[in-house]
């Protein structure tokens, strides 16, 4: 059967960082839910969707194949068999993807390839709605929170590692604006459900989250 293992919180918190540690730790897949998103937001702006007309969505998303394939040992994201890590780790997709992400046939379809990717493994997933949409299920759910000062600080820091030019004002605005579009989407907004455990990362460095997160494995008797 398998466990899973869910990490869900705001941008910013260091979801994808605790899950990739973890994934390490207990020698289990990392699904990077989020890039199954950005491919599709790299599809929507090749194919120059519009998020209002669902007529056109529906039918690009039954026309696409939107997979996380095995690559030198690591799960990357393919538009149509089309290895598209390198070209979804950019403002411009991250924008339009935010643009689809709330939209019910988008959640649904990547939410089946989700389900299919965990099936009869142990897996560890991290976005904004795992473990309370996608595997409610879940042997463990993280829920993963920092100031939002803090999460700005960390996003402004990210960006200029990754050479884009811009204020800590403006990583902030970004960080607030997605916080509203996550908690008030009408589908699968981010929640936190009675059974996630929360761990705030604001003061804790990367190896004390780590090891929070580890005293949970432990507790629910997965290692």
């Amino acid at each position: 059967m398998g466990y899973k293992i869910t990490i869900d919180g705001p941008a910013g918190t260091g979801k994808g960082t605790l899950a990739k540690s973890l994934s390490e730790k207990l020698k289990i897949v990392n699904v990077d839910s989020g890039s199954l998103y950005r491919a599709f937001g790299l599809y929507a702006i090749r194919m120059n969707l519009d998020p209002n007309n669902i007529e056109k969505l529906e039918e690009a998303l039954a026309n696409v194949e939107i997979e996380l394939k095995e690559v030198d040992g690591k799960l990357l994201p393919h538009l149509n068999n089309e290895n598209v890590e390198e070209y979804i780790r950019n403002e411009e997709v991250a924008k339009t993807t935010s643009k689809f992400a709330s939209i019910k046939q988008v959640r649904e379809y990547i939410a089946v390839r989700q389900r299919r990717l965990a099936e009869g493994r142990n897996v560890i997933m991290e976005g904004r709605d795992i473990g309370s949409s996608v595997f409610p299920d879940a042997e463990l759910k993280i829920f993963l929170n920092a100031d939002v000062q803090e999460r700005a600080n960390r996003r402004h820091k990210q960006l200029l590692e990754k050479g884009e030019i811009i204020s800590y004002e403006k990583a902030l605005n970004m960080i607030e604006t997605r916080d509203r579009a996550d908690m008030t989407r009408e589908v699968s907004p981010l929640i936190k459900t009675e059974d996630m455990i929360e761990i705030d990362t604001t003061n804790l460095s990367i190896d004390e989250v780590v090891e929070k997160a580890m005293e949970l494995v432990k507790m629910k008797g997965l290692i």
